[in-house]
């Protein structure tokens, strides 16, 4: 048994008009708000000494730049701030202000509000190499269902739906629309109890004037592979299924938040991989290429060396049909597969491996 659940209300073409609005607003106001770290709360023990107060105040600093740091940056990059000190961190602050300070028993408690300053934040990653992400994606259309007692909800009166917004996982970079849930959208999403890739969900997506999109299916009924989702971003597909305890009611809400909050994190990564800012910070990717002779290969090889974002090329396997390798390379993702194709190869993703195909 499937229920549906719609919301009515004004004209459609309305509705859709303020949805995207909606997003416009809500992308610009995540992106500088990227760059405002609130709630450092840092807490020692209290010494009386004339530096106390201001060494805390300094490590609040250092706080609030790793928490930037993990905004904007690729996991991969984090260890290059590892060791900042709090005087280069504060000279690309805006400003610094004191929330609140108290003592807790023999321990002292400060509150730091962070504003960064995004052009010297910039300059300073630009000048270490370190690749960071200032792109905000196009919305993405949520598709959230539960199973739960054989029963599919989606939508309406689903906890995903009324609760994505209010995870601890604040987004930055991506924003999620729900579609309306009306008789358009119920007739155009096929659902499957037990997989989401075959769910088609294009036409909907057209509706909305849309091309991103992420299905999550929870499935209460089950222990094993109980959660999946599908996320199709620019064009790029990628799909993961893995298992997810769920004990008791009482622990049920608390348990899906945190649910919310891994599958934010997730989308946000990939979206930060595929859309780092330039910078002569060396990334990597394995791929594979399939081969139809050895004259090919040499080709092949010869030609990716001679790109000027490749830097280095590691070969893992070789055989008369098959090169799987590495490539090391400078810049955005998008450059290189731009210049690539300039050289009729064409790299391109498919389900989190990537594939290069050869035109002589």
């Amino acid at each position: 048994m499937t229920k549906f659940y719609f919301i009515k209300s004004f004209a459609k073409s309305i509705k859709i008009i303020l949805l995207l609005l909606s997003f416009l607003f809500t992308a610009t106001y995540s992106y500088s708000d990227a760059y405002r770290v609130e709630n450092v709360i840092i807490q020692e023990s209290f010494q009386n000494t004339k530096n106390f107060r201001q060494n805390l105040i300094n490590k609040g600093i250092i706080s609030s730049f790793q928490i930037l740091s993990k905004r904007i940056l690729l996991e991969s990059q984090f260890w290059k701030i590892k060791n900042i000190d709090s005087k280069l961190a504060k000279e690309m602050t805006r400003t610094v202000s004191l929330q609140g300070e108290r003592k807790i028993d023999n321990n002292y408690e400060i509150n730091l509000s962070v504003v960064y300053d995004q052009n010297k934040v910039k300059n300073f990653f630009n000048s270490r190499n370190i690749a960071y992400t200032e792109t905000v994606s196009q919305p993405i259309m949520l598709f959230p269902i539960i199973k739960e007692n054989d029963t599919i909800t989606i939508w309406e009166n689903n906890f995903f739906s009324a609760n994505w917004d209010k995870s601890k996982y604040p987004n930055y970079f991506v924003s999620f629309l729900v579609p309306e849930g009306d008789i358009f959208d119920q007739k155009n999403l096929v659902l499957n109890n037990t997989s989401i890739r075959d769910i088609d969900e294009r036409l909907i997506l057209q509706k909305y004037n849309l091309t991103n999109s992420l299905v999550v299916l929870i499935d209460l009924d089950t222990q094993k592979s109980n959660v999946q989702y599908k996320l199709n971003l620019s064009g790029v597909t990628y799909y993961k299924k893995f298992s997810k305890e769920f004990k008791s009611d009482d622990a049920k809400e608390s348990q899906l938040l945190e649910l919310v909050d891994e599958i934010k994190y997730s989308v946000e990564n990939l979206w930060k991989s595929k859309n780092t800012a330039f910078s002569d910070s060396e990334l990597s990717l394995e791929f594979t290429a399939p081969l139809k002779s050895l004259k090919q290969l040499n080709k092949l090889r010869n030609e990716l060396l001679a790109n000027a974002s490749i830097k280095k090329l590691n070969t893992l396997e070789i055989s008369s049909k098959v090169l799987k390798g590495r490539i090391y390379y400078t810049g955005s993702l998008k450059n290189l597969q731009e210049g690539l194709e300039d050289q009729s190869i064409f790299l391109k993703e498919n389900f989190n491996s990537w594939v290069i195909s050869y035109n002589e």
